[in-house]
């Protein structure tokens, strides 16, 4: 198991622990969190627990290429890889082992648990291209629907279960693209430049934190939502890399681009809606995309590695 910490929330040795008791050993990569946090994060050492201590932040890319090489040269097959406040539930990783063991899915790349977050309203859903239609561009598969592990275009890496060598074969994470949107560049990159498939299991199941999320209801619709009140520099990041990210995946997946698009729309209405500091985060979107405009201009042919 490969866990990235920044900074993490209280609770991390006993986060650390219920993966511990799952997984073989466990590798945390610390991208140079503050020395407040050292002290609970030397607490997780232990014989099945090391960490790497990165220093500075060199982004989640980074990190987990640095993880999953260090656990490819520990002999591992496969990698399982956490955010710092995710924790597994019991059994979790045994059903993701049968999904990529099934040989219905050989050429599964990774396979990825239902989330579940700490507000029940908020589903655990993935977009499938396979299943749009001119009617319904855009399809979402929901886990408390699915009967059994299902393909499906990408997802959070958090809680992902892949192949090593995949990761090996494919370059690897993006590290170009520090934080936001790296697991979706790698999930579309393995699909489209490398044949493999994305596997989810619903059976098995995370607990995973979107962040500071509030509820809120939208008016004249009386549609739930949920602000992620992130930061301005994530509000860049995530609209820089989804700049570069229509430049590589666009041609080959319209029915993610066009996903990808309707989320920045739901984003910046939740933004101007519901969290303080609206003008700044709007700028740093307007900014982030900016930038992400220019670098695609620049590139002749799109990025396909690390």
């Amino acid at each position: 198991a490969i866990v990235i910490t920044y900074n993490p929330p209280p609770g991390l040795p006993d986060r650390i622990r219920r993966i511990a008791a799952q997984a073989d050993a466990v590798i945390i990569v610390d991208n140079g969190s503050e020395p407040d946090s050292r002290p609970e994060l030397l607490a997780c050492a232990s014989d099945t627990v090391s960490i790497a201590e990165l220093g500075t932040n060199k982004g989640i890319a980074a990190a987990l290429n640095f993880g999953i090489t260090h656990a490819q040269q520990m002999g591992a097959r496969y990698a399982w890889t956490f955010d710092h406040d995710s924790v597994p539930e019991p059994g979790c990783l045994d059903q993701l082992l049968a999904t990529l063991s099934n040989p219905q899915f050989k050429d599964a790349f990774a396979t990825v648990p239902a989330i579940r977050y700490a507000d029940p309203a908020i589903r655990c859903r993935w977009p499938s291209s396979e299943r749009s239609s001119a009617l319904r561009p855009v399809c979402l598969l929901y886990a408390d629907e699915m009967t059994g592990p299902t393909p499906v275009d990408l997802a959070i890496q958090s809680g992902m279960l892949l192949k090593v060598a995949d990761h090996h074969a494919s370059g690897g994470f993006d590290e170009t693209l520090f934080i936001d949107l790296v697991d979706t560049d790698w999930c579309l990159r393995m699909r489209h430049h490398h044949g493999k498939r994305l596997i989810a299991t619903p059976g098995s199941q995370l607990q995973h934190s979107l962040g500071d999320v509030t509820r809120r209801t939208l008016p004249f619709f009386d549609k739930l939502v949920f602000p992620t009140r992130h930061s301005e520099i994530r509000h860049w990041f995530i609209a820089r890399n989804r700049i570069l990210l229509w430049q590589r995946h666009c041609k080959n997946n319209p029915s993610w681009a066009l996903y990808e698009l309707l989320g920045a729309i739901k984003l910046a209405g939740k933004v101007v809606c519901y969290e303080q500091n609206r003008k700044n985060k709007i700028k740093a979107m307007i900014l982030g995309s900016a930038r992400g405009i220019r670098v695609a201009l620049k590139s002749k042919t799109p990025p396909s590695g690390t």
